[in-house]
């Protein structure tokens, strides 16, 4: 069940339904059909908070998303710090965080892809927490292993991805990170080429695309579009041997592009 309203009682906005005519908040710990969403959350065109993808599924977003934001500041200061440190720029903090409709989509989408549990799904989730740093192409390799070496010391496991790959609908180095207490995060490696054509030239086609079939011709030359645009892209030298080679595929891009462009990641 969704709830079309939120009542301001005493400065806050608290969610309420319809009874007997009138409107009145409901009651968290008597409603189990109550859907725990933020006020601040984007709503559908017919002006009710929408998960997406089920209770369950939205359930579970709204318990990491709230995770996710409480660890956010520590971990914010941490990749400047770094970024500083070795001369990277880190950019895209307005997309920090998955919102919690994005989580909810995409923990709905890969639990039936995947035929498992929503519960399953989201612990698989590895991008609540986003970062992305960009270099020169001359230094791209000896920064990234800069950051790399510095994350390990403070007890990070750091799983390298190489898709700086031939045939490969998006190029970067994705660092896929654990901390000691097992939170995932994300940390993206580009130069300044590579991040204008995921963002600008690839980011358009990839919103068409995840609302299609992707059986159909359409999604398939929208794919076919993304690799001959990201070929077009400058290799940064010595990249050869570092990380685990990756191609990125039409399955893979709801991880590789990771957000709506309109998602804002504002706290």
């Amino acid at each position: 069940m969704e709830y079309e309203y939120y009542k301001l009682v005493n400065g806050k906005m608290l969610p309420s339904k319809v009874v007997n005519g009138k409107l009145q908040v409901v009651n968290k710990s008597l409603d189990p059909d109550l859907l725990k969403y933020s006020p601040d959350q984007e709503r559908d065109a017919r002006g009710r908070f929408s998960s997406g993808g089920g209770v369950e599924a939205a359930s579970h977003a709204q318990t990491l998303y709230s995770h996710a934001k409480g660890i956010e500041p520590a971990l914010t200061q941490n990749m400047k710090d770094l970024a500083d440190k070795h001369g990277t720029k880190l950019e895209g903090l307005n997309y920090r965080l998955k919102t919690q409709e994005s989580l909810t989509r995409k923990i709905a989408a890969d639990a039936k892809a995947d035929t498992i549990s929503p519960a399953e799904a989201a612990r698989n989730i590895s991008d609540a927490n986003r970062y992305t740093m960009v270099t020169d192409p001359a230094n791209y390799r000896a920064s990234a292993e800069a950051v790399e070496r510095d994350l390990k010391a403070q007890g990070y496991d750091v799983r390298v991805k190489n898709y700086w790959q031939e045939g490969s609908n998006y190029k970067g180095i994705n660092m896929a990170l654990t901390d000691q207490s097992g939170n995932k995060i994300e940390l993206q490696f580009h130069t300044a080429e590579s991040l204008a054509m995921k963002e600008t030239t690839n980011h358009p086609l990839y919103e068409d695309y995840r609302k299609m079939d992707t059986g159909t011709s359409e999604a398939k030359a929208l794919n076919a579009q993304m690799v001959a645009n990201s070929a077009t892209l400058s290799t940064p030298p010595g990249l050869t041997g570092y990380g685990i080679p990756k191609i990125g595929k039409a399955v893979d891009l709801s991880d590789l592009y990771g957000y709506d462009r309109n998602e804002g990641g504002k706290l």
